[in-house]
């Protein structure tokens, strides 16, 4: 295990957007964390690639580490306009009476 303080990890952090991501926090939720080296502004970044409805925990924290919490919806909008592919899509909720009705 490593460990990086200050202004080292900030040296040592690629010049790239980095995503950390996690759907299994809150329930029908995408949470994340983002991380930049020093020349990055990431609230800057967030700001203009935000899906339609973020809601309020988006884009909060300080120009080199932020994230956020998303509905399905609008992490999968998100990831779609930062060009990825499927497979950082998130299948849509299925409700209980969805899930009655289709095996009915």
């Amino acid at each position: 295990m490593s460990v990086w303080h200050g202004s080292a990890r900030r040296r040592r952090l690629p010049p790239f957007i980095v995503f950390g991501v996690n759907t299994g926090y809150l329930p029908n939720r995408v949470n994340f964390s983002v991380r930049a080296g020093r020349d990055i502004n990431v609230l800057n970044f967030l700001r203009e690639h935000a899906p339609r409805n973020p809601g309020e925990w988006y884009g909060n924290g300080h120009d080199q580490a932020s994230g956020g919490s998303l509905s399905y919806d609008a992490w999968n909008e998100l990831v779609q306009e930062l060009g990825f592919g499927t497979e950082l899509l998130v299948p849509p909720v299925v409700s209980e009476r969805q899930r009655n009705n289709i095996n009915d």
